[in-house]
């Protein structure tokens, strides 16, 4: 029977885990920062509880709409370069998530694009 089960168990594919570790690296970095948003605890913890739904979103109940708003933050990211507050490394973290969000497999695995389409944006759809 736990056979069964194993089988039936969907495996992500491995760029959703790369995505979901260089996400949880950026949060966690984000978080060592000192700013202004630790002194209001609430706020500090409501964003966090965001970020963390925002993920969730993604990878746990495969929202296209959380899929394609990141695609834009990180887009945007791209335009209003990261390194004037956090760094070239975020940034190139920023540029690979982007490259993550945008693969074959992560839209195929969100479920915005078909088994058998080409790559591209042509799978991207905010609404359904």
């Amino acid at each position: 029977m736990l056979s069964m089960l194993a089988g039936r168990r969907r495996v992500p594919p491995p760029v959703v885990l790369m995505y979901s570790i260089l996400q949880v690296g950026v949060i966690a970095y984000g978080l060592t920062k000192p700013t202004e948003l630790w002194h209001h605890p609430v706020a500090a913890a409501a964003l966090i509880a965001l970020l963390a739904l925002w993920l969730a979103a993604i990878i746990v109940w495969r929202q296209r709409w959380a899929g394609g708003a990141a695609v834009v933050v990180y887009s945007v990211g791209l335009i209003e370069p990261a390194w004037r507050w956090h760094g070239v490394l975020i940034y190139i973290c920023d540029v690979a998530m982007l490259v993550l969000l945008l693969s074959a497999q992560m839209r195929q695995y969100v479920g915005v694009a078909r088994r058998h389409t080409g790559s591209g944006l042509a799978g991207w759809s905010l609404l359904g």
